[in-house]
């Protein structure tokens, strides 16, 4: 089975006028809800107190790294410089300085759309802010928010082939999150193989040009090793609590939400997923001199994931007992017996089969598959927050679903993100 491509025509003389006139009620919006949060004083949640401790740290010239971060201070430090400038010292400040970062992030989103599908850039640029597994956080203080601006801003760079900026970027992303290491790895790996698609063949001279080219990138990966061998691990503080492992829990926890975000596009590619069950694929095998055929079909695909996932699914994190997250509640509660974890069938199967179904804009973003399921193997501690950079890149790089449905997406994930944030001020349940 060949993976299907869509092409994005060149973008036509841009009208961000309707983009700003829509980013301008966004941001009434979001600065309603600051407003909200700041006239009700709310406190500070779970990972909120640790990050804005070490703000504080920095904005009174202390240049110490609070013992239980185990990210290098880079989103710290650049609020506290901000906050510092503009004189916004106290919490709810420093989560409007987030909120802004969030903000600007929707702008560069849109940026990269008018790359990949213009047609889908303002709805989806918008409906990015609401992303359920994201929106919560946009108002508190949290690394993602300069994380996925960074990140982005990668992208962008990326796909305006200007690799020495997107490599600049990526190290500003790795000063915030280590582990955006692996997207590093994957633009590295896309340049290559958007190159593979250009000349098809790498002739001497062509190889010479790839390997200059992916010289920043090279620069960054030298740069992080150091970083590694001299800090003795990838983390920082609280590393004995974010072990490098292999864990599934992530990959299967993903599936699921993946299943729910993106419910309205799977149910539109239904029949799309009817034809590519019925699809076979001829394996050849040769053994002894004897080859051997085998017709497979992506139904066996899903059965692998499905039952490798009843057999070694487990919820062991010590963090994941905690009572009060959202994130934490549903897999403990599925695992609790063998029929409610095999529910999970239909996510696991529509998020798999989805793999093959749903169209990129370009060969090389189909290297973001095996990207995401090896960053979330890496993560020992189910959490929906590690889901934020794969869902964003998806969306970048997924062809357009049509007028309707890309307006249709932005409510949707509105509704998703307005349930979580009733589930947290009514029943007590932290996303």
């Amino acid at each position: 089975m060949e993976l299907s491509t869509q092409y994005s025509p060149s973008v036509s003389t841009p009208r961000h006028w309707r983009f700003l006139i829509m980013f301008g009620l966004l941001t009434l919006v979001a600065l309603t809800l600051h407003s909200q949060m700041y006239r009700f004083n709310l406190g500070l949640m779970i990972d909120e107190n640790p990050h804005y401790a070490q703000i504080s740290m920095f904005l009174r010239g202390e240049l110490s790294q609070l013992p239980s971060l185990t990210t290098i201070p880079g989103y710290h430090a650049v609020t506290a410089f901000i906050g510092k400038h503009l004189h916004l010292t106290g919490a709810n400040h420093v989560r409007l300085i987030s909120l802004l970062m969030v903000l600007a992030s929707v702008i560069v989103m849109y940026f990269c759309l008018r790359k990949t599908v213009p047609e889908a850039a303002l709805p989806r640029s918008l409906a990015f802010f609401f992303l359920p597994v994201m929106f919560p956080y946009n108002f508190l203080i949290y690394t993602h928010c300069l994380s996925m601006l960074t990140v982005l801003l990668g992208v962008y760079f990326y796909l305006d082939k200007r690799l020495w900026l997107c490599a600049a970027m990526m190290l500003l992303s790795l000063l915030v999150r280590q582990t955006n290491i692996i997207w590093v790895a994957a633009l590295a790996t896309m340049v290559v193989i958007d190159d593979w698609q250009h000349y098809k063949l790498l002739a001497g001279h062509q190889l010479k040009t790839w390997v200059v080219k992916l010289l920043p990138f090279g620069v960054l990966f030298a740069a992080f090793a150091s970083f590694v061998v001299i800090n003795g691990g990838v983390a920082i503080g609280d590393a004995n609590r974010h072990p490098v492992g292999m864990s599934v829990g992530n990959l299967y926890f993903y599936m699921v939400c993946f299943f729910l975000v993106f419910l309205p596009i799977i149910l539109k590619n239904s029949i799309n997923y009817w034809h590519a069950l019925k699809q076979r694929a001829l394996l050849r095998i040769e053994f002894n001199n004897k080859e051997y055929q085998l017709p497979v079909n992506l139904v066996w695909l899903g059965v692998i994931f499905f039952a490798a996932y009843m057999l070694l699914f487990k919820v062991v994190h010590p963090y994941n007992f905690v009572p009060g997250f959202v994130h934490n509640t549903i897999p403990l509660y599925f695992t609790s017996s063998t029929l409610l974890k095999a529910t999970w069938i239909l996510p696991i199967f529509a998020t798999v089969i989805g793999a093959f179904v749903f169209k990129l804009t370009r060969p090389s973003a189909y290297i973001l598959y095996p990207v995401f399921i090896a960053l979330l193997l890496l993560h020992p501690m189910i959490e929906h927050r590690y889901y934020i950079p794969a869902m964003t890149l998806w969306l970048v790089f997924l062809s357009h679903q049509g007028k309707k449905m890309e307006w249709f997406l932005l409510g949707y994930f509105a509704l998703l993100s307005a349930t979580l944030v009733w589930v947290k001020f009514n029943l007590g349940l932290f996303p």
